[in-house]
């Protein structure tokens, strides 16, 4: 079976390439936004849409649903949507496309889209995503060891032997896989036009040094203050965060002055939301975005308190039984150590906060990179989290020792490990320990844990669950029923 999908996946993809670039033709003078990084896309998509304000008067906007990949992207320019994945569903969508394309006649003045890649190599790659949609405008946030395990065989054997020897020779050949993902990623940047726009995050230094090489006009925002060549145009100068909500204070470069109105400064106040320092890459891209795009700083600013929110389980902020609070960040993996940070500082700036817990999940699809990785996120939960439940073989193997090595020598603040094979197990375990005042972090890959169930079982409205958490359509219900059956006949 798997056999006849490889055969049948060119012949899909290229069929649905093809109707899609068409029905692109009928928006041909549509801008089309594309924003790509490894982590942070679709908080950078919402904050986008946020900040021009939902103002259709202004703009018809389009904006990619849940849809970033080489099957996604042509599907939603189509205006179709995937049900559950089987070879009928894939029929239905097949015998659709050229329907969609006689009846679809939706406008739209700007088509803001998510450009995902997991590999260099098609159809996983930028440049078969540049086949299919030609952005005038990019987005570049960052470049981590995310999906590293499909760029690691870029790197000949000879690297790989010198580069696993020790510690620091690790490290140098993660910043070589990360440089590798981040040129991959920026040929966003290099295909645009000379008439179109970049905005790069002038914090990754991988990022930077790759999608400059842009004929485009370049726009950078970070916490640094660039250099002699290139100064910032957005500088994040201080972030605030407690259980109340955030608050982001940025510095205007003096030539976007025509965009602003009195002080340099835009400070955001965004109640209800508990957001990390790293959140500020979606904030500084949207609103540069906003201010090319004509709208003013005030403007922006309520736009943005209004308007943004985020999907469930990227740092969601829910109650927990016993009046305890639930950072749910469960949606994935990425921006495990910010989150950690992010915990850190509700510690220090919230006197409601009594103890902090954490489950975390394996880190998936780091290859080379996996001990280290996980050894680096076992260092920073010790450091501020008492109790930690660890779920997955590659927490077991990699995190638990250096944890147990913590508590037996009084190092940090970490009192207690434990380790499960799934996230129920974790959440029933962990449920009967919670109470008034604890903060507890879920973060972990998607790929067969499925942390959200751990979550459920922590929530004060178990009832609730289906609409605060991720991964809840019936699709995702679907798969992790079959994922629990395979494991359950596994221990038999």
């Amino acid at each position: 079976m798997n056999n006849l999908k490889n055969k049948l996946a060119p012949f899909v993809l290229s069929y649905l390439r093809f109707f899609a670039k068409l029905q692109l033709k009928k928006n041909s003078q549509a801008k089309i936004i594309g924003i790509t990084g490894s982590a942070g896309k679709t908080s950078c998509q919402s904050a986008v849409l946020a900040a021009l304000g939902k103002n259709k008067a202004r703009f018809k906007i389009k904006v990619s649903h849940k849809a970033n990949s080489e099957s996604g992207i042509p599907l939603d320019i189509l205006g179709l949507r995937v049900k559950n994945y089987s070879p009928l569903d894939w029929l239905r969508l097949l015998l659709l496309a050229p329907w969609q394309l006689l009846t679809n006649w939706q406008q739209f003045d700007l088509y803001i889209i998510e450009m995902g890649i997991d590999s260099p190599l098609p159809p996983k790659n930028m440049d078969y995503l540049l086949s299919i949609v030609q952005p005038q405008i990019a987005i570049i946030l960052n470049a981590k060891a995310i999906h590293s395990a499909n760029f690691d065989q870029l790197l000949n054997e000879t690297e790989q032997k010198q580069r696993e020897q020790n510690e620091t020779e690790q490290k140098q050949r993660e910043q070589a896989v990360i440089k590798l993902i981040a040129a991959e990623k920026s040929k966003l940047a290099q295909a645009l036009p000379s008439s179109g726009l970049a905005i790069i995050n002038r914090d990754d230094p991988a990022i930077w040094e790759c999608s400059r090489q842009t004929q485009a006009e370049i726009l950078t925002f970070g916490t640094a203050g660039g250099d002699a060549e290139h100064e910032l145009d957005l500088k994040l100068i201080d972030w605030q965060v407690n259980l109340a909500g955030s608050h982001f204070i940025f510095e205007i470069r003096n030539h976007l002055k025509k965009y602003n109105s009195g002080s340099r400064l835009l400070e955001l106040n965004l109640k209800n939301l508990v957001l990390g320092k790293h959140y500020s890459a979606a904030l500084a891209s949207a609103i540069l975005l906003a201010f090319k795009l004509g709208l003013k700083k005030n403007e922006i600013k309520n736009n943005l308190e209004k308007y943004w929110t985020l999907e469930p389980g990227r740092s969601s902020l829910l109650v927990g039984k016993n009046n305890s609070y639930l950072l749910d960040s469960s949606y994935n993996a990425s921006g495990m150590l910010e989150m950690i940070e992010l915990t850190q500082q509700l510690i220090s700036n919230d006197q409601h906060i009594k103890r902090a817990l954490a489950i975390i999940g394996d880190i998936r699809e780091l290859g080379a990179e996996t001990q280290a990785i996980h050894q680096e996120v076992a260092q920073a939960l010790a450091e501020s989290f008492s109790e930690v439940y660890l779920v997955g073989p590659l927490m077991e193997n990699y995190a638990l020792p250096i944890l147990q090595d913590k508590i037996k020598n009084g190092a940090g603040q970490i009192k207690q490990v434990k380790t499960y094979l799934d996230s129920q197990s974790a959440g029933k375990d962990l449920a009967k320990n919670l109470a008034a005042g604890d903060l507890v972090l879920v973060k972990g890959s998607q790929n067969t844990i499925f942390l959200e169930e751990a979550v459920a079982l922590l929530l004060a409205e178990e009832k609730s669950a289906k609409k605060v958490l991720c991964r809840q359509s019936e699709y995702w219900l679907k798969l992790k029923n079959t994922v629990a059956k395979q494991s359950e006949d596994q221990t038999k």
